[in-house]
This record gives structure tokens, sequence and C-alpha cells, in this order.
């Protein structure tokens, strides 16, 4: 199936060819900012692996799926296999993005159609280029354009999928520290701490939404609780070891 990439400034048109594309794509419509179309659905990564139809996914400001400096994170490689596989999954995708080289290199790579957005006064244009072909260029006048734009919101921000690196830049670490001790307190109300295993925390953070960056922290609140309470058990079984004061001590002979 094929890939295409849309680059552009801001306000190039990149997102209105790609809504554009959708509109007229009788396929189901999977994207990762709101379609107001019959055919479209909210995507998530794990959607990908159970796509057994035709299919077009649209990744707005892709850099928030495939940040190309993190290429070796399990995101990218579960998305880089699901494109390796689009041709028998029956995908196109279609993304999107200020600069092609915040993209996985491996997207980069695999894409079949390159698209420039480059808008005039009175039309956004579009230079596609592709392997073997010659150059093609098409202009989407800007009163044509208008009846495009109530099927997305033109401001609507798409948030990285790595949403707990708020926490992780925040120059404030005691936001995160709060809520820690927040899920710390709700974890030992359901049992004490000698019970709670790295494993359980997870999946109790994951089950209620908390961020991973929350649970380690809480994991390790509650290691140093654990670590707490075993000193404190070997300080009770160990007996009193006689100190300097209980000995006697010998004088000694002045030669």
């Amino acid at each position: 199936m094929t890939t295409m990439a849309i680059v552009g400034n801001k306000g190039s048109g990149k997102t209105l060819l790609a809504t554009a594309m959708a509109a007229n794509d009788g396929r189901r419509i999977l994207s990762n900012y709101v379609l107001r179309l019959p055919n479209y659905a909210p995507v998530e990564p794990e959607d990908l692996y159970s796509i057994t139809e035709p299919t077009l996914v649209i990744l707005d400001e892709a850099y928030t799926w495939l940040e190309s400096r993190v290429s070796g994170n399990v995101l990218n490689r579960y998305l880089s296999y699901i494109l390796f596989q689009s041709r028998k999954r029956q995908i196109d995708f279609i993304l999107t993005a200020q600069m092609f080289e915040t993209v996985d290199r491996r997207f980069r790579g695999q894409t079949d159609i390159y698209v420039e957005a480059d808008p005039t006064v009175f039309a956004f244009v579009y230079r596609f280029m592709a392997p073997g072909r010659k150059p093609r260029t098409m202009a989407l006048a800007r009163d044509v354009a208008e009846k495009y734009f109530p099927l997305y919101d033109t401001m609507e921000v798409v948030d990285p999928l790595d949403d707990e690196m708020l926490y992780e830049v925040c120059t404030d670490p005691t936001k995160a520290h709060k809520e820690a001790e927040r899920v710390l307190a709700e974890l030992l109300e359901i049992s004490p701490a000698i019970t709670w295993t790295q494993a359980a925390i997870d999946g109790y953070c994951m089950e209620k939404g908390y961020y991973r960056v929350i649970a380690k922290m809480v994991w390790g609140k509650v290691s140093l609780l654990k670590t707490i309470e075993k000193s404190k058990k070997l300080a009770e079984k160990e007996p009193p070891k006689a100190g300097a004061a209980g000995k006697k001590i010998k004088p000694r002979k002045v030669v």
C-alpha cells in the first residue's frame, strides 16, 4: 500500500490536503485528529494491529507518533512493523510534518509519495514527487478549500502520545511527587506496602490511567517503605550487643 508524506510550514495546508483526500475516500478513515466524516474513527496505536479491511490512516504532525530522535523506542518499532506489513493489512498512510527530518527514518525511507505544501495568496499549492515519476503540481483554490474547513478544526492541537513527558520536563518536581504520594496513599489503603510488587503497582496505575513515570515514583517510595520495615524487624530480632561501657578495663602495668 501507499505512504504519503505532506510537508510544509505552519498554515501551508498540510492538514487541509489530508482532509480533502479523506473526504473523497470511501474507505474507513482513522486519524489522530477529529474529522467530521461518517467513515471516520479516532485512532490509537493498538488499533492498527487489528486492521483487516482497506483503511486510510492519517497521522497529522506525525512526529508526535514517530519522533526521529527516539527511533529505538517501542512505539517507533511497533509502527515500523505495521508499516512494513501495510500491504497485507490493506493500509494507506498519510503523514503530515513541518520538517520531514523529525519523522522516524524508517517511515521516511518507506515513503512512496512526497508532497511539498507551498501556498500562495490565491490557492494552496502542492508539488507531488515520487521515485521514477515526473513531479506534478496541484492547486487547491481558496474558495474551493473553504468547503473542507468545516470538516476539521484548523486550531486543534495534536498532543504527543508520550504526554507523560510533561512530568519529565517539569522544572518543579514537587508536582510529580505530590501525585505519586496521592497514588501511594491509595495503595496503602488497599494493602500494606510490603505486599505490593512493581508489577502490581504498574497494573494498578495502568488500570487507573496514571502515567508510567508516576508508577515508577510510587514503586520507589514503596521500596523505601519496605526497606525501612525490614530494618525495623531485623533490629527487633537481633539481641543488643555489649558495648564498650559494659566491659571491664584492665589497668595497664606501668614499667
